[in-house]
């Protein structure tokens, strides 16, 4: 019987089968210490949908799971984290962590 071999890099599980709590709580700790980047991108995202950083911190405060969302071209996680906005609308906040800040 021959030896099974695992790839150094396995392809990460579909989304929809990779919810995890640890990077939620990462995600919430750094951006309560103020650790994160907005980009540009996001930022105009907001503006187009007259969304505020506070329903921002709200959504991600008030998220239960971080849900994997692939890799960055720099192979960095991304993670979306479900959540509500303060006027109740749903949103769903596109981040991704690295060794220094989360970036939104």
């Amino acid at each position: 019987m021959a030896a099974r071999c695992l790839p150094l890099n396995p392809r990460p599980a579909p989304a929809i089968f990779t919810t995890m709590r640890a990077p939620l709580r990462v995600i919430q700790r750094k951006m309560a210490a103020g650790e994160y980047v907005v980009s540009v991108h996001f930022a105009e995202a907001m503006k187009d949908d007259a969304i505020f950083f506070a329903d921002i911190l709200a959504a991600m405060d008030g998220a239960t799971r971080a849900i994997s969302n692939g890799f960055d071209a720099q192979g960095d996680p991304k993670y979306r984290g479900p959540g509500q906005a303060l006027d109740g609308r749903r949103l769903e906040v596109v981040c991704r962590s690295f060794s220094s800040p989360c970036m939104c």
